[in-house]
């Protein structure tokens, strides 16, 4: 039953609107619980390493912080909440299976095309039903869980969905699409999860993608023309690929020099606005920090959020890496950094290092959502887990 409770509160984050806080600390709560009781009985190595080293680094943090405990307690449930869920699926793997994330990934997709069907017919369902729409920021009129007219002037115009902003549903999605690739799932299953992923509307989701499926499809379009050249037997799939391909590179490129609107933020101008934006809060950041700070975090006055809740505002909300650092420094970073290169299975590999590299702009990996999927993907790699049998590899 726990973890029930904490995958449907997690998946469903954004939905319970302002209890959402409260729902998943209950969630948190649980996992700290059960792993306690767990723990003593059978230590598992990994939990003893990352816990050993988040409660010395929260220490450390709260030091540097002038004892703002509860400041410092918000920004570990934010940024090191992962940790704590994937060490309750260590102990607790059963759910964890091939069809658990085939489940997860029609849920979330189906929830996501839901949305934008009911935002096209009529958007009003949506956005006085739905609490990630009338979320009210007071302190930011440019707030990412708000509504804005623009996500009914097209069907690619974006929709907020479970990730409760267009960039978290959007990568989210594709990261569970990478595994479900990875794992052979059934064609359905993956072309209505990517095919989410791109209602999603998301700018950051659709780069990486376009450098995955662009890799992806010039090997295949390689391929085929040495099968021509040849005289070997073309496979008709490859066909295909090479007329999708090249429509793909088209309309891509259109789009990024401003000639296509399909993906509205799936410009070079868009990017590169984006990177000298993020330059300039790196020079902001290393400006005003000092070593220790850099290492523990700790040296920044949390902002509030619009439920008046201090702690849940992101200082450098628009590039969450360097919140990350601000809040709890460089070694919760390599926390992650090394527990995906400690996983050996490239399909729980690759879709998280994905959700990290998503990251950069918005918090994929450290939303609700996120916390969830990452912890069950960790878990899957980490206890070694055959997705394509759901077995557990014997100890």
């Amino acid at each position: 039953m726990a973890s029930v409770y904490i995958i449907f509160s997690f998946i469903f984050y954004y939905y319970f609107g302002f209890y959402r806080l409260f729902i998943s600390f209950f969630g948190y709560f649980l996992a700290i619980i059960f792993v306690s009781i767990k723990f003593i009985k059978k230590p598992i190595p990994l939990v003893i390493q990352l816990g050993s080293i988040c409660f010395l680094c929260f220490i450390l943090t709260f030091i540097n912080s002038g004892f703002d405990f509860f400041s410092v307690l918000f920004s570990y449930r934010l940024y090191l909440g992962p940790l704590l869920l994937l060490s309750f699926f260590l102990y607790f793997p059963k759910i964890i299976s091939r069809q658990f994330f085939l489940s997860l990934a029609l849920l979330l997709s189906f929830l996501t095309l839901l949305e934008r069907v009911l935002l096209t017919i009529n958007s009003d369902i949506v956005v006085f039903n739905f609490p990630q729409y009338i979320y009210s920021d007071k302190l930011s009129t440019m707030f990412e869980f708000t509504y804005n007219p623009f996500y009914t002037t097209s069907f690619f115009s974006g929709v907020l969905s479970f990730g409760g902003s267009r960039s978290i549903t959007g990568v989210c999605l594709l990261a569970l699409f990478v595994l479900l690739v990875l794992i052979k799932a059934p064609l359905f299953h993956r072309l209505i999860t990517i095919f989410s992923s791109l209602i999603a509307g998301s700018a950051t989701s659709a780069f990486i993608f376009f450098v995955i499926f662009s890799t992806y499809l010039f090997k295949e379009t390689l391929v085929a023309f040495y099968d021509a050249t040849t005289f070997s037997k073309i496979k008709i799939y490859r066909l295909f690929v090479v007329i999708g391909f090249s429509v793909f590179i088209v309309l891509a490129s259109y789009n990024l020099i401003d000639k296509y609107k399909g993906f509205v933020n799936f410009k070079f101008d868009y990017l590169l606005m984006v990177i000298n934006f993020k330059l300039d809060i790196i020079r902001d950041y290393l400006s005003s920090s000092s070593f220790f700070g850099f290492l523990f975090g700790g040296e920044i006055q949390l902002k509030e959020s619009a439920e008046n809740i201090k702690g849940l505002g992101a200082f450098h909300g628009d590039f969450i890496l360097i919140d990350m650092l601000a809040r709890t420094g460089l070694l919760s970073i390599l926390f992650y950094a090394y527990l995906i290169l400690k996983i050996r299975l490239n399909y729980a590999r690759y879709p998280l290092a994905l959700m990290l590299l998503g990251s950069i702009h918005y918090p994929i990996l450290f939303s609700g959502p996120g916390q969830l999927i990452f912890a069950t993907i960790a878990s899957a790699g980490l206890l070694e887990i055959d997705l394509k049998k759901s077995l557990i590899k014997s100890s």
